[in-house]
């Protein structure tokens, strides 16, 4: 794992994900690198599985994709196969839950209320993904540098799985907050 430090003479708001460090009036912004990708934001997938748990079916999420707060947010929101697979069937996201949404020019407007920010919103095609297995559905996660991977499975609600590749403890569950 490495690090890619990028200097601006002007301002780049709202950048999220990357740490801002001002140094002698010159902006560095620190952008996290694994397996020479640049990564900005905790990327995770979100999935569903029937009871079988042989099909899967997930959706990308760009932004905060780490326990504390994605975890919690499914936990919270998305508690119920209903409100899963909604979320899911919505496709690759930025968030899940935020107060802004995409426009077809790919600007975002802000709104009252909170829900995800799909991609398919600014016309990108965005779908759910279906992967047969668990084995395929690690390789998709890895195919996108995803660090993350959340599976609501019925009756047992949320497990999250660590798929930093880097990590000890890839391919293990992750504690989820208690909600």
């Amino acid at each position: 794992m490495g690090a890619l430090f990028l200097s601006f003479n002007t301002s780049c708001a709202n950048l999220c994900g990357v740490t801002t460090i001002l140094a002698n009036n010159l902006r560095f912004y620190y952008i996290k690198q694994v397996n020479q990708r640049s990564i900005v934001g905790t990327r995770a997938r979100i999935a569903f599985t029937d009871r079988s748990a042989k099909v899967f079916t997930s959706a990308y999420h760009h932004w905060d994709g780490y326990p504390l707060w994605l975890g919690r947010k499914l936990q919270e929101h998305y508690g119920n196969r209903t409100r899963a697979t909604k979320l899911v069937a919505g496709g690759d996201m930025s968030c899940c839950w935020m107060t802004k949404r995409w426009q077809k020019d790919g600007c975002d407007i802000e709104v009252s209320d909170y829900g995800p920010q799909y991609y398919a919103d600014r016309g990108e095609k965005a779908d759910a993904q279906i992967c047969l297995g668990m084995e395929k559905l690690l390789e998709l996660c890895e195919q996108d540098g995803v660090e993350y991977l959340y599976v609501y499975k019925p009756y047992s609600g949320w497990k999250c799985y660590n798929t930093r590749q880097y990590d000890k403890n890839y391919g293990q569950t992750e504690p989820l907050p208690t909600v």
